[in-house]
């Protein structure tokens, strides 16, 4: 299984339904190593249900930004209010983490919902549509952090997951999981 499969199997044990997949450097190599990407119907059984939509960030030296607007670009926010986003190169995220951030997003009025561990900012987070309509408009070689640090709507949830603040970097990070 894959670590993205994880993720994807997480998000929709949450409740997910629709994942947009941002492919940059090496996505010739996750289309080769994950043949479900170009054809539904190799898609594994745990992740059938879920629908996947993908696509390429043609310029991803500008940065992780510039996938998030491409990203956001494709969606609508229409019919996707709440965003969630999640690099993969951070662990899946436990199902309750999903929850809690949807539940902390749809219950108040905030423009992002940040999972802290001991007050350090991590991953998934979940975004608002007006958060979306910002970062739609913010300059392309903003950066989310900046533009999250200066918006006064930004809630940040303790939580006791320590993963949501690691990153894999190799194989051993795997391990460490």
């Amino acid at each position: 299984r894959s670590l993205l499969q994880a993720h994807l199997e997480s998000f929709i044990a949450a409740g997910g339904e629709h994942v947009l997949l941002v492919l940059g450097h090496s996505k010739e190599v996750y289309q080769a190593e994950l043949p479900w990407l170009q054809d539904r119907a190799k898609l594994p059984q745990e992740i059938k249900n879920l629908s996947i939509d993908m696509v390429i960030n043609p310029d991803p030296d500008r940065g992780q930004f510039s996938s998030l607007s491409c990203a956001l670009t494709f969606l609508s926010t229409e019919t996707t209010p709440n965003i969630f986003i999640s690099p993969i190169d951070v662990p899946p995220a436990p199902v309750s983490l999903w929850v809690e951030l949807d539940e902390a997003l749809t219950q108040n009025n905030f423009a992002a919902v940040i999972p802290t561990f001991k007050q350090r900012g991590g991953h998934p987070f979940v975004l608002a549509e007006t958060m979306v309509k910002t970062l739609l408009s913010a300059d392309r070689d903003s950066r989310l952090d900046t533009i999250l640090k200066n918006t006064s709507k930004v809630y940040r949830l303790e939580t006791n997951y320590s993963s949501i603040t690691k990153n894999i970097n190799g194989p051993k990070d795997l391990v460490d999981l």
